[in-house]
Protein backbone atom coordinates (compact mmCIF):
# COMPACT_ATOMS: atom_id res chain seq x y z
CA UNK A 1 0.00 0.00 0.00
CA UNK A 2 3.22 2.60 0.98
CA UNK A 3 4.85 1.41 -2.34
CA UNK A 4 1.34 2.35 -4.13
CA UNK A 5 1.07 5.46 -2.58
CA UNK A 6 4.79 6.45 -3.20
CA UNK A 7 4.58 5.98 -6.79
CA UNK A 8 1.14 7.92 -7.48
CA UNK A 9 3.13 10.99 -5.21
CA UNK A 10 6.29 10.27 -8.01
CA UNK A 11 3.93 10.40 -11.38
CA UNK A 12 1.84 13.37 -9.65
CA UNK A 13 5.16 15.15 -9.09
CA UNK A 14 6.29 14.38 -12.40
CA UNK A 15 3.14 15.93 -13.62
CA UNK A 16 3.56 18.99 -11.66
CA UNK A 17 6.83 19.93 -12.49
CA UNK A 18 7.23 22.40 -15.19
CA UNK A 19 10.56 23.45 -15.55
CA UNK A 20 10.53 21.94 -18.99
CA UNK A 21 8.03 24.69 -19.92
CA UNK A 22 10.61 27.71 -19.15
CA UNK A 23 11.98 28.11 -22.14
CA UNK A 24 9.91 30.73 -24.38
CA UNK A 25 7.13 29.12 -26.75
CA UNK A 26 7.12 30.71 -30.10
CA UNK A 27 4.83 33.44 -30.60
CA UNK A 28 1.71 33.58 -33.00
CA UNK A 29 2.48 35.92 -35.80
CA UNK A 30 0.20 38.70 -36.31
CA UNK A 31 -0.16 40.02 -39.23
CA UNK A 32 -2.43 43.06 -41.36
CA UNK A 33 -3.91 42.48 -44.12
CA UNK A 34 -1.39 45.39 -45.74
CA UNK A 35 0.82 42.70 -44.19
CA UNK A 36 -0.74 39.69 -45.96
CA UNK A 37 -0.83 41.53 -49.43
CA UNK A 38 2.60 42.07 -49.85
CA UNK A 39 3.60 38.49 -48.14
CA UNK A 40 1.85 35.94 -49.99
CA UNK A 41 0.62 34.99 -52.59
CA UNK A 42 -2.60 33.15 -54.46
CA UNK A 43 -1.70 30.26 -56.33
CA UNK A 44 -5.00 29.38 -58.64
CA UNK A 45 -3.78 26.24 -59.29
CA UNK A 46 -4.50 23.76 -56.47
CA UNK A 47 -5.01 26.57 -55.35
CA UNK A 48 -2.11 26.85 -52.89
CA UNK A 49 -0.62 30.04 -51.18
CA UNK A 50 3.19 31.00 -51.13
CA UNK A 51 5.00 32.62 -48.58
CA UNK A 52 7.36 35.24 -50.48
CA UNK A 53 9.53 34.98 -47.12
CA UNK A 54 13.03 33.21 -46.48
CA UNK A 55 11.65 29.98 -46.86
CA UNK A 56 8.95 30.87 -49.81
CA UNK A 57 6.63 28.37 -48.11
CA UNK A 58 4.08 26.55 -49.92
CA UNK A 59 0.45 26.19 -48.19
CA UNK A 60 -2.44 24.68 -48.43
CA UNK A 61 -5.87 26.92 -47.77
CA UNK A 62 -6.96 25.15 -45.25
CA UNK A 63 -3.28 25.42 -43.42
CA UNK A 64 -2.97 29.19 -44.13
CA UNK A 65 -5.93 29.55 -42.74
CA UNK A 66 -4.96 27.54 -39.90
CA UNK A 67 -1.79 29.15 -39.05
CA UNK A 68 -3.53 32.74 -39.58
CA UNK A 69 -6.70 32.33 -37.88
CA UNK A 70 -6.08 34.55 -34.70
CA UNK A 71 -5.59 37.37 -37.09
CA UNK A 72 -8.84 39.30 -37.16
CA UNK A 73 -10.73 43.14 -37.39
CA UNK A 74 -13.30 42.77 -35.68
CA UNK A 75 -15.35 39.50 -36.69
CA UNK A 76 -13.84 39.36 -39.92
CA UNK A 77 -10.40 37.19 -40.07
CA UNK A 78 -7.76 38.74 -42.29
CA UNK A 79 -7.21 35.33 -44.20
CA UNK A 80 -10.72 35.42 -45.54
CA UNK A 81 -10.18 39.63 -46.40
CA UNK A 82 -6.83 38.55 -48.13
CA UNK A 83 -8.39 36.26 -50.33
CA UNK A 84 -11.23 38.29 -51.20
CA UNK A 85 -8.87 41.44 -52.10
CA UNK A 86 -8.46 42.58 -55.57
CA UNK A 87 -5.08 43.93 -54.60
CA UNK A 88 -3.75 40.06 -53.31
CA UNK A 89 -0.94 39.11 -55.61
CA UNK A 90 -2.08 36.09 -57.80
CA UNK A 91 -0.43 33.68 -60.29
CA UNK A 92 -1.35 30.69 -62.34
CA UNK A 93 1.33 28.24 -61.30
CA UNK A 94 4.58 28.05 -59.42
CA UNK A 95 7.89 26.80 -60.42
CA UNK A 96 11.30 26.38 -59.52
CA UNK A 97 14.37 27.91 -61.77
CA UNK A 98 17.49 29.57 -60.31
CA UNK A 99 18.16 31.45 -63.42
CA UNK A 100 14.59 33.19 -63.20
CA UNK A 101 12.84 36.22 -61.77
CA UNK A 102 10.73 36.07 -58.73
CA UNK A 103 8.01 36.01 -61.19
CA UNK A 104 8.25 34.23 -64.51
CA UNK A 105 5.12 34.52 -67.74
CA UNK A 106 5.38 32.24 -70.40
CA UNK A 107 3.15 31.79 -73.01
CA UNK A 108 0.61 33.65 -71.28
CA UNK A 109 0.90 32.15 -67.95
CA UNK A 110 2.19 33.50 -64.99
CA UNK A 111 4.60 31.82 -62.64
CA UNK A 112 5.69 32.32 -58.82
CA UNK A 113 9.52 30.93 -58.87
CA UNK A 114 10.14 29.14 -55.17
CA UNK A 115 14.17 29.95 -55.63
CA UNK A 116 15.95 32.01 -53.37
CA UNK A 117 19.37 32.18 -52.68
CA UNK A 118 20.53 31.30 -49.55
CA UNK A 119 22.28 33.76 -47.21
CA UNK A 120 25.27 33.81 -45.50
CA UNK A 121 26.51 36.89 -43.95
CA UNK A 122 29.52 38.30 -45.57
CA UNK A 123 30.86 40.07 -42.60
CA UNK A 124 31.22 36.23 -40.80
CA UNK A 125 33.58 35.01 -43.27
CA UNK A 126 37.37 34.83 -42.36
CA UNK A 127 39.97 33.92 -44.88
CA UNK A 128 41.32 30.15 -43.65
CA UNK A 129 38.62 29.45 -41.70
CA UNK A 130 37.37 26.95 -44.78
CA UNK A 131 40.52 25.14 -44.72
CA UNK A 132 39.38 21.72 -42.34
CA UNK A 133 36.75 21.59 -45.28
CA UNK A 134 39.62 21.76 -48.02
CA UNK A 135 41.64 19.35 -45.96
CA UNK A 136 38.71 17.03 -45.87
CA UNK A 137 38.31 16.37 -49.48
CA UNK A 138 41.93 16.06 -50.20
CA UNK A 139 41.89 13.04 -47.15
CA UNK A 140 38.58 11.72 -48.42
CA UNK A 141 39.75 11.77 -52.26
CA UNK A 142 43.40 10.78 -52.72
CA UNK A 143 43.29 11.15 -56.31
CA UNK A 144 44.67 15.37 -56.92
CA UNK A 145 42.44 15.22 -60.26
CA UNK A 146 39.67 13.78 -58.53
CA UNK A 147 39.51 15.84 -55.55
CA UNK A 148 39.92 19.01 -58.12
CA UNK A 149 36.67 17.91 -59.79
CA UNK A 150 34.67 17.16 -56.98
CA UNK A 151 35.35 20.86 -55.70
CA UNK A 152 34.61 22.47 -58.91
CA UNK A 153 31.33 20.24 -58.70
CA UNK A 154 30.76 22.07 -55.34
CA UNK A 155 31.72 25.29 -56.58
CA UNK A 156 29.35 25.19 -59.68
CA UNK A 157 26.54 24.48 -57.64
CA UNK A 158 26.97 27.89 -55.55
CA UNK A 159 27.53 29.78 -58.57
CA UNK A 160 25.15 27.93 -61.21
CA UNK A 161 22.80 26.87 -59.44
CA UNK A 162 20.51 26.07 -62.66
CA UNK A 163 22.23 24.88 -64.61
CA UNK A 164 22.12 21.01 -63.70
CA UNK A 165 25.95 19.16 -64.59
CA UNK A 166 26.01 15.88 -67.04
CA UNK A 167 27.24 13.88 -64.62
CA UNK A 168 26.76 12.99 -61.15
CA UNK A 169 29.39 11.62 -57.98
CA UNK A 170 29.40 8.29 -56.77
CA UNK A 171 31.45 7.92 -53.67
CA UNK A 172 32.74 4.14 -53.11
CA UNK A 173 34.97 3.11 -49.99
CA UNK A 174 35.00 -0.29 -48.38
CA UNK A 175 35.42 1.57 -44.93
CA UNK A 176 32.65 2.99 -42.59
CA UNK A 177 32.42 6.25 -40.78
CA UNK A 178 35.63 8.06 -43.27
CA UNK A 179 33.13 11.52 -42.98
CA UNK A 180 31.42 10.74 -46.43
CA UNK A 181 28.12 12.15 -45.20
CA UNK A 182 29.66 14.88 -43.73
CA UNK A 183 29.86 16.46 -47.00
CA UNK A 184 25.62 15.92 -46.98
CA UNK A 185 25.59 17.69 -43.58
CA UNK A 186 27.67 20.33 -44.83
CA UNK A 187 25.34 21.06 -48.13
CA UNK A 188 22.58 21.32 -46.05
CA UNK A 189 23.86 23.87 -44.11
CA UNK A 190 25.02 25.34 -47.09
CA UNK A 191 21.48 25.73 -48.86
CA UNK A 192 19.04 24.71 -46.46
CA UNK A 193 16.60 21.57 -45.93
CA UNK A 194 15.02 23.18 -49.12
CA UNK A 195 17.77 23.51 -51.41
CA UNK A 196 19.86 20.00 -50.29
CA UNK A 197 17.44 16.48 -49.75
CA UNK A 198 18.63 13.27 -48.44
CA UNK A 199 16.93 10.29 -49.50
CA UNK A 200 16.79 6.80 -50.32
CA UNK A 201 17.81 6.84 -54.18
CA UNK A 202 16.23 3.05 -54.18
CA UNK A 203 13.32 3.86 -52.87
CA UNK A 204 12.95 7.01 -54.86
CA UNK A 205 12.88 5.46 -58.28
CA UNK A 206 9.64 3.03 -57.14
CA UNK A 207 8.08 5.53 -55.18
CA UNK A 208 5.35 7.53 -57.36
CA UNK A 209 5.33 10.44 -55.51
CA UNK A 210 8.77 12.52 -55.63
CA UNK A 211 8.04 15.99 -54.31
CA UNK A 212 11.48 15.54 -52.64
CA UNK A 213 13.07 16.45 -56.15
CA UNK A 214 10.57 19.92 -56.28
CA UNK A 215 13.60 22.74 -55.54
CA UNK A 216 16.19 20.32 -54.91
CA UNK A 217 20.00 21.81 -56.10
CA UNK A 218 21.56 18.96 -54.15
CA UNK A 219 20.24 15.45 -53.19
CA UNK A 220 22.29 13.10 -51.04
CA UNK A 221 21.90 9.55 -50.97
CA UNK A 222 23.65 7.19 -48.48
CA UNK A 223 24.02 3.32 -48.43
CA UNK A 224 23.39 2.95 -52.46
CA UNK A 225 22.83 -0.33 -53.78
CA UNK A 226 20.90 -1.44 -56.37
CA UNK A 227 18.78 -4.59 -55.45
CA UNK A 228 20.27 -8.03 -57.30
CA UNK A 229 16.62 -8.29 -58.34
CA UNK A 230 15.88 -4.92 -59.43
CA UNK A 231 19.71 -3.99 -61.03
CA UNK A 232 18.42 -3.88 -64.41
CA UNK A 233 14.55 -2.86 -64.29
CA UNK A 234 15.90 0.33 -62.85
CA UNK A 235 18.50 0.95 -64.85
CA UNK A 236 16.00 3.06 -67.19
CA UNK A 237 14.57 4.65 -64.32
CA UNK A 238 17.81 5.68 -63.04
CA UNK A 239 19.07 6.94 -66.36
CA UNK A 240 16.32 9.28 -66.85
CA UNK A 241 16.53 10.38 -63.01
CA UNK A 242 20.36 11.39 -63.84
CA UNK A 243 19.93 12.71 -67.10
CA UNK A 244 16.18 14.64 -67.46
CA UNK A 245 16.02 18.34 -67.11
CA UNK A 246 12.81 18.70 -66.62
CA UNK A 247 10.18 16.47 -64.38
CA UNK A 248 6.78 16.14 -63.76
CA UNK A 249 6.48 16.73 -59.33
CA UNK A 250 4.01 14.54 -57.86
CA UNK A 251 3.31 15.45 -54.41
CA UNK A 252 0.71 14.08 -51.64
CA UNK A 253 -3.05 15.51 -51.64
CA UNK A 254 -1.56 18.57 -54.43
CA UNK A 255 -1.72 18.71 -58.12
CA UNK A 256 1.06 17.70 -59.90
CA UNK A 257 3.26 20.19 -61.95
CA UNK A 258 6.08 20.22 -64.53
CA UNK A 259 9.31 21.77 -63.16
CA UNK A 260 13.15 22.46 -64.22
CA UNK A 261 15.06 19.98 -62.35
CA UNK A 262 18.18 20.98 -61.13
CA UNK A 263 19.12 18.41 -58.65
CA UNK A 264 23.00 16.76 -58.36
CA UNK A 265 23.30 13.34 -56.90
CA UNK A 266 26.17 12.93 -54.64
CA UNK A 267 25.82 9.12 -53.98
CA UNK A 268 27.69 6.97 -51.47
CA UNK A 269 28.65 3.68 -51.32
CA UNK A 270 30.29 0.82 -49.33
CA UNK A 271 29.88 -1.75 -52.46
CA UNK A 272 31.34 -2.04 -55.67
CA UNK A 273 28.00 -3.16 -57.36
CA UNK A 274 26.46 -0.43 -56.35
CA UNK A 275 24.21 1.02 -59.26
CA UNK A 276 24.02 -0.76 -62.74
CA UNK A 277 26.49 0.88 -65.16
CA UNK A 278 28.04 -0.07 -67.97
CA UNK A 279 31.14 1.32 -71.04
CA UNK A 280 28.77 3.48 -72.35
CA UNK A 281 27.54 5.45 -68.97
CA UNK A 282 28.39 9.37 -68.98
CA UNK A 283 26.72 10.29 -66.43
CA UNK A 284 28.47 8.77 -62.86
CA UNK A 285 31.99 10.03 -61.89
CA UNK A 286 32.95 7.06 -59.74
CA UNK A 287 35.54 8.02 -57.26
CA UNK A 288 37.51 5.93 -55.06
CA UNK A 289 37.43 7.14 -51.12
CA UNK A 290 40.16 6.88 -48.40
CA UNK A 291 39.55 3.21 -46.68
CA UNK A 292 40.65 3.91 -43.06
CA UNK A 293 38.70 6.01 -40.52
CA UNK A 294 40.67 8.70 -38.86
CA UNK A 295 40.89 9.35 -35.32
CA UNK A 296 37.35 10.07 -34.02
CA UNK A 297 38.83 13.24 -32.10
CA UNK A 298 38.74 14.46 -35.93
CA UNK A 299 35.30 14.03 -36.98
CA UNK A 300 34.08 15.76 -33.49
CA UNK A 301 35.93 18.45 -34.63
CA UNK A 302 34.43 17.97 -38.34
CA UNK A 303 31.34 18.05 -37.05
CA UNK A 304 30.94 20.78 -34.53
CA UNK A 305 31.86 22.88 -37.39
CA UNK A 306 29.09 22.86 -39.10
CA UNK A 307 27.24 24.38 -36.06
CA UNK A 308 29.54 27.37 -36.47
CA UNK A 309 28.07 30.39 -38.57
CA UNK A 310 31.49 31.48 -39.26
CA UNK A 311 32.77 28.23 -41.12
CA UNK A 312 30.00 27.68 -43.01
CA UNK A 313 29.82 31.26 -44.31
CA UNK A 314 33.54 31.31 -45.12
CA UNK A 315 32.95 27.91 -47.00
CA UNK A 316 29.84 29.11 -49.25
CA UNK A 317 32.59 32.51 -50.06
CA UNK A 318 35.14 29.78 -50.92
CA UNK A 319 32.65 28.33 -53.10
CA UNK A 320 31.21 31.31 -54.43
CA UNK A 321 34.76 32.30 -55.16
CA UNK A 322 36.15 29.32 -56.76
CA UNK A 323 37.71 29.41 -60.40
CA UNK A 324 35.70 26.99 -62.30
CA UNK A 325 35.94 28.46 -65.68
CA UNK A 326 38.02 25.71 -67.34
CA UNK A 327 34.65 23.43 -65.54
CA UNK A 328 32.88 21.87 -68.30
CA UNK A 329 29.01 20.78 -66.82
CA UNK A 330 28.43 19.29 -69.94
CA UNK A 331 31.39 16.96 -70.08
CA UNK A 332 31.32 13.22 -70.01
CA UNK A 333 31.97 11.44 -66.77
CA UNK A 334 35.79 9.96 -67.31
CA UNK A 335 36.49 6.05 -66.87
CA UNK A 336 38.50 6.35 -63.46
CA UNK A 337 39.55 2.68 -62.04
CA UNK A 338 36.55 2.59 -59.39
CA UNK A 339 34.15 3.04 -62.65
CA UNK A 340 36.03 0.22 -64.35
CA UNK A 341 35.55 -1.82 -61.31
CA UNK A 342 31.74 -1.05 -60.64
CA UNK A 343 31.00 -2.12 -64.27
CA UNK A 344 32.58 -5.21 -63.66
CA UNK A 345 31.18 -5.82 -59.84
CA UNK A 346 27.40 -5.09 -61.24
CA UNK A 347 27.88 -7.69 -63.80
CA UNK A 348 26.72 -11.59 -63.63
CA UNK A 349 29.29 -14.20 -64.17
CA UNK A 350 27.84 -14.95 -67.81
CA UNK A 351 27.60 -10.92 -68.68
CA UNK A 352 31.33 -11.35 -67.82
CA UNK A 353 31.97 -13.66 -69.41
CA UNK A 354 30.35 -12.59 -72.61
CA UNK A 355 32.41 -9.19 -72.29
CA UNK A 356 35.54 -10.91 -72.56
CA UNK A 357 34.71 -13.24 -75.20
CA UNK A 358 34.00 -10.25 -77.30
CA UNK A 359 36.98 -8.22 -76.47
CA UNK A 360 39.48 -10.98 -77.48
CA UNK A 361 37.44 -12.15 -80.71
CA UNK A 362 39.84 -11.85 -83.42
CA UNK A 363 36.64 -12.24 -85.62
CA UNK A 364 34.42 -9.28 -86.82
CA UNK A 365 31.27 -11.80 -86.84
CA UNK A 366 29.55 -14.40 -84.78
CA UNK A 367 26.23 -16.73 -84.92
CA UNK A 368 24.18 -15.86 -82.13
CA UNK A 369 23.75 -19.57 -81.64
CA UNK A 370 27.94 -19.77 -80.84
CA UNK A 371 28.28 -16.79 -78.67
CA UNK A 372 25.57 -18.26 -76.62
CA UNK A 373 27.00 -21.75 -76.15
CA UNK A 374 30.12 -20.38 -75.45
CA UNK A 375 29.03 -18.58 -72.46
CA UNK A 376 25.82 -20.14 -71.48
CA UNK A 377 27.04 -23.87 -72.54
CA UNK A 378 24.38 -26.29 -73.60
CA UNK A 379 21.96 -27.10 -71.02
CA UNK A 380 18.68 -26.01 -72.57
CA UNK A 381 17.22 -27.60 -68.98
CA UNK A 382 18.68 -24.61 -66.77
CA UNK A 383 15.75 -22.93 -65.25
CA UNK A 384 16.77 -19.77 -65.30
CA UNK A 385 18.23 -20.31 -69.10
CA UNK A 386 16.00 -17.48 -70.65
CA UNK A 387 17.10 -14.96 -67.86
CA UNK A 388 20.69 -15.29 -68.52
CA UNK A 389 19.90 -14.80 -72.16
CA UNK A 390 18.70 -11.50 -71.33
CA UNK A 391 20.87 -10.74 -69.62
CA UNK A 392 23.93 -11.63 -72.26
CA UNK A 393 21.93 -9.17 -74.98
CA UNK A 394 21.68 -6.89 -72.46
CA UNK A 395 25.47 -6.65 -72.40
CA UNK A 396 25.96 -6.85 -75.88
CA UNK A 397 23.76 -3.78 -76.52
CA UNK A 398 25.77 -2.14 -73.67
CA UNK A 399 29.04 -2.01 -75.22
CA UNK A 400 27.67 -2.16 -78.92
CA UNK A 401 27.62 -5.39 -79.97
CA UNK A 402 24.71 -5.58 -82.26
CA UNK A 403 22.82 -8.13 -84.58
CA UNK A 404 22.03 -7.74 -88.08
CA UNK A 405 18.84 -6.82 -88.84
CA UNK A 406 18.57 -9.98 -91.04
CA UNK A 407 19.30 -13.64 -90.35
CA UNK A 408 21.92 -15.32 -92.38
CA UNK A 409 21.41 -18.91 -93.57
CA UNK A 410 24.70 -21.04 -92.33
CA UNK A 411 26.25 -24.09 -94.09
CA UNK A 412 24.16 -26.22 -91.72
CA UNK A 413 20.80 -26.08 -89.29
CA UNK A 414 18.21 -23.36 -89.48
CA UNK A 415 18.47 -19.53 -90.31
CA UNK A 416 21.13 -17.81 -87.43
CA UNK A 417 20.91 -14.05 -86.02
CA UNK A 418 24.43 -13.16 -86.57
CA UNK A 419 26.05 -10.63 -83.88
CA UNK A 420 28.80 -8.04 -85.53
CA UNK A 421 31.66 -7.56 -82.94
CA UNK A 422 33.10 -5.20 -84.87
CA UNK A 423 32.84 -2.67 -87.88
CA UNK A 424 29.24 -2.56 -87.78
CA UNK A 425 28.59 -0.01 -90.65
CA UNK A 426 30.76 -2.16 -93.27
CA UNK A 427 28.83 -5.27 -92.18
CA UNK A 428 25.67 -4.06 -92.30
CA UNK A 429 26.16 -2.68 -96.13
CA UNK A 430 28.01 -6.54 -96.65
CA UNK A 431 26.50 -9.51 -98.66
CA UNK A 432 24.95 -12.22 -96.67
CA UNK A 433 27.66 -14.95 -97.85
CA UNK A 434 30.15 -13.16 -97.14
CA UNK A 435 28.53 -12.30 -93.68
CA UNK A 436 27.83 -16.43 -93.44
CA UNK A 437 31.83 -17.03 -94.84
CA UNK A 438 32.85 -14.97 -91.80
CA UNK A 439 30.38 -16.10 -89.29
CA UNK A 440 31.94 -19.88 -90.40
CA UNK A 441 35.56 -19.08 -89.85
CA UNK A 442 34.43 -18.02 -86.05
CA UNK A 443 32.65 -21.05 -85.65
CA UNK A 444 35.26 -23.09 -87.39
CA UNK A 445 37.85 -21.60 -84.59
CA UNK A 446 35.83 -22.60 -81.68
CA UNK A 447 35.24 -25.95 -82.68
CA UNK A 448 38.88 -26.63 -82.92
CA UNK A 449 39.33 -25.57 -79.03
CA UNK A 450 36.55 -27.64 -78.60
CA UNK A 451 34.38 -24.82 -77.50
CA UNK A 452 36.11 -24.30 -74.34
CA UNK A 453 35.57 -20.74 -73.53
CA UNK A 454 38.13 -20.33 -70.91
CA UNK A 455 41.04 -22.27 -73.34
CA UNK A 456 39.49 -19.78 -76.56
CA UNK A 457 40.11 -16.43 -74.57
CA UNK A 458 43.29 -16.93 -73.41
CA UNK A 459 44.43 -18.22 -76.59
CA UNK A 460 43.06 -15.00 -78.46
CA UNK A 461 43.81 -12.54 -75.61
CA UNK A 462 47.76 -13.82 -76.40
CA UNK A 463 47.05 -13.13 -79.90
CA UNK A 464 47.24 -17.02 -81.13
CA UNK A 465 44.53 -17.61 -83.76
CA UNK A 466 43.04 -20.60 -85.50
Amino acid sequence: MAATKATKAAVMSAVLDLSWMQEEPPAAEILTLADMLTRFVHVTRGPMVVDRGLGRHLWRPQEFQAKYAHCSRGKHLVTTEWLRSADRIVVDDVTFDPAGDEFITTQGVTYYNLWREPYHNARLVLSGTEQPFLNHIAYLIPAPNEARDFLDYLAHCVQCPGIRPHFHFLLVTPATGTGRSWIGALMQRLFGPKYAKTADLHRLLGDAFNDILSGAIVVTCSEVKAPAKERFSQKDRLKSLLTDEVIEINPKYQPRRVEKLCARFLLFSNREDALPIDETDRRIYAVGCADQPRHQDYYRDLYSRLEDPRFVASVWSYLKGRDISAFNPGMRAPMTTMKSQLIEAGRTDEQQDTVEFVHACPHDVVYSSDLLRIVLGLDNGDPDRRQKVQAVVAVLRDIGVQALPRKVKPGIGDPQRVYVVRAQSEWRAATPAKVRDAAEMCRAALAQEHWDRTNIIDRWRSGIYR
